[in-house]
């Protein structure tokens, strides 16, 4: 079909499965509401912050499970009449990823902007009741049910999905399709990432053995272990057949020989000799086609000190103390009491974010604080669920971005706007 210019058939075309199934524990929905409607509005921002993240390939778990976390919200409250099932296979196909049981590439990831126009179109009642039955819904099911049938996933989500369609126990999994894939037609783009990351990796390893033990001299122990090192490393040139580097590599693997061999202590222009030749290595692969698969040629992401790395960890902390304190108060009958110390993990919250310079939470925490005091505190059991739901989704917002904060020093900016959005929200209903 490529050699004929037509498109290539989809992976789930010999797939069938009737996606229709009815759960029984959906209730029977005859109209999508106005409440949920609306709601959709809310959760669909959600799943977009979570894909902002994928598509930028920073922090890919993280946003797998926001995703995942605003398609539980969907299927819980804003159902499709029609597809009733199409939510629930979307939370099981995002949980395979999440399990790497599902290898995620460029035709994969374009199903989760056709999930996001599906969360789009429950915003329209009438155009969501008729266009349930449409074609472009049942091949979105048939995909994503396909996907979730090859995910060798042992994940609840995935596993009450094969019970409930029937999906018969088989030795296929997308693991052994890609091996097979690979025989094919060659390596992927993703084992010429895996192979990009080991050289480097290997590069990196014996430059710190020879640095961490430069002490005016390098022990015998360290030269030994350098040694196996750049063995390793000279076989990965030869698989990949980059004669040249190997070439170099050899003529210093030789300089170590000799220095062992002799028990002498390395000359400084041989040691010098070695990190020449890494950074041959090193240049090379960066210039190779190896490169775009590792991803050396995309916006080079700033990387936090240290120091700012130990302040991300210590407001991280006070964040999942804040998360566990709210589910405390929830669980135990929303005892004002158990809220006692938020207060104070709200403003070693603020501090941090206002180190890290993120101006917009401040307003946001302050919002927070005034909620605990005025509502939570004083009147906790007037608070609604929904409002409830909302204070979580702010907290999970602050988690979400100090997460995304350890892959790039300039997270989405969308992730506190949906905090901002929620904060609002929750002064509309708590006035």
């Amino acid at each position: 079909r490529a050699s004929a210019n037509v498109p290539l058939l989809s992976e789930s075309v010999f797939f069938h499965i009737d996606g229709q199934k009815t759960r029984q524990t959906q209730n029977a929905i005859l109209l999508t509401s106005e409440e949920s409607a609306a709601k959709s509005r809310h959760y669909r921002q959600k799943y977009q912050i979570g894909l902002i993240e994928v598509l930028r390939q920073t922090n890919l778990k993280g946003g797998l499970n926001m995703m995942k976390k605003a398609i539980v919200n969907l299927d819980n409250e804003c159902p499709r009449p029609q597809s009733p099932n199409l939510w629930w296979i979307t939370e099981g196909l995002l949980q395979a990823f999440i399990d790497d049981s599902l290898i995620l590439n460029k035709t994969r990831l374009k199903l989760f902007s056709r999930i996001d126009r599906q969360i789009r179109k429950v915003e329209n009642k009438s155009e969501n009741l008729l266009e349930d039955n449409k074609l472009e819904i049942r091949m979105l099911t048939k995909e994503m049910l396909y996907l979730v049938s090859i995910a060798d996933s042992d994940s609840p989500e995935v596993d009450a999905i094969k019970a409930h369609f029937e999906i018969p126990e088989s030795e296929i999994t997308d693991k052994l399709l890609q091996e097979e894939q690979e025989d094919l037609r060659g390596p992927s783009d993703q084992d010429y990432k895996s192979i990009a990351e080991a050289l480097m990796t290997e590069i990196e390893n014996i430059e710190n053995t020879l640095r961490n033990s430069r002490d005016d001299h390098i022990s015998r122990d360290d030269l030994l272990l350098a040694q196996k090192q750049m063995e390793n490393l000279n076989n990965l040139l030869k698989i990949l057949q980059v004669d040249d580097q190997s070439v170099r590599l050899s003529v210093a693997i030789d300089l170590v020989d000799k220095s062992i061999e002799e028990n002498k202590e390395m000359a400084e222009k041989d040691f010098n000799i070695l990190f020449i030749v890494l950074d041959s290595i090193k240049n090379s692969v960066d210039q190779s086609e190896l490169a775009k698969y590792a991803g050396r040629h995309q916006v080079k992401r700033d990387k936090l000190s240290s120091q700012e790395q130990e302040l991300l960890e210590l407001t991280e902390v006070q964040v999942k103390k804040l998360m566990s304190v709210i589910s405390d108060f929830v669980k135990n009958n929303r005892t004002p009491i158990i809220l006692k110390p938020v207060d104070g993990m709200l403003e070693a919250i603020d501090e941090g974010f206002a180190k890290f310079k993120v101006k917009p939470a401040k307003r946001i925490i302050h919002g927070c604080r005034l909620f605990v005091r005025d509502h939570l505190i004083k009147t906790p059991q007037t608070v609604g669920e929904t409002s409830i739901n909302l204070f979580a989704d702010i907290i999970g917002s602050f988690e979400f971005y100090l997460e995304t904060l350890s892959f790039t020093t300039q997270p989405s900016e969308r992730i506190l706007q949906f905090a901002e959005n929620s904060l609002e929200e929750l002064n509309r209903l708590n006035p």
